[in-house]
């Protein structure tokens, strides 16, 4: 039976003159086909033949799952570096993060500690300098304003 489906299927398709039998399909123009190079046409015999039914599509429930394997890509473009500006250790901002996990704009994904690092944390260091220069600010406006020192050493 299949073997008769293939050959009614490619009956149309095959690589002779379709001069030769455009009468015993019933067809009619100068190709000897009303139907497309891309269409498939059965007569009623050729279709009863090939146990061909013919059916109104109704829309009905999908049940059956197919298992397929892929990897799903951003587009080109879509990717982004990051890169830290200052030394420490990384650990994650909240739980894990996982290959094509969703983050939003702006959201924390890592925290850099440089707490336990060699030269310290230079962040930290940089707000104790930052400190440290407008406590002594501070204390150089009163002088001058007690004029203890001029102006100009303000």
């Amino acid at each position: 039976m299949a073997c008769l489906q293939a050959m009614l299927f490619t009956a149309c398709h095959s690589a002779h003159n379709h001069d030769e039998h455009a009468d015993e399909h019933g067809h009619a123009d100068e190709h000897g086909h009303e139907h497309g190079a891309d269409e498939i046409s059965f007569s009623p015999e050729q279709a009863k033949a090939a146990g061909l039914q013919v059916t109104k599509l109704q829309a009905s429930e999908f049940a059956e799952v197919v298992e397929v394997s892929g990897r799903v890509l951003p587009a080109p473009g879509a990717e982004a570096t990051v890169s830290a500006t200052m030394a420490g250790v990384i650990s994650f901002a909240t739980g894990e993060l996982t290959d094509g996990m969703s983050v939003r704009n702006g959201q924390p994904l890592f925290r850099i500690s440089a707490a336990n690092m060699a030269d310290g944390n230079p962040a930290a260091a940089a707000q104790a300098e930052l400190q440290a220069a407008r406590t002594a600010l501070d204390r150089a406006e009163r002088l001058a304003k007690d004029q203890i020192i001029s102006a100009r050493e303000l």
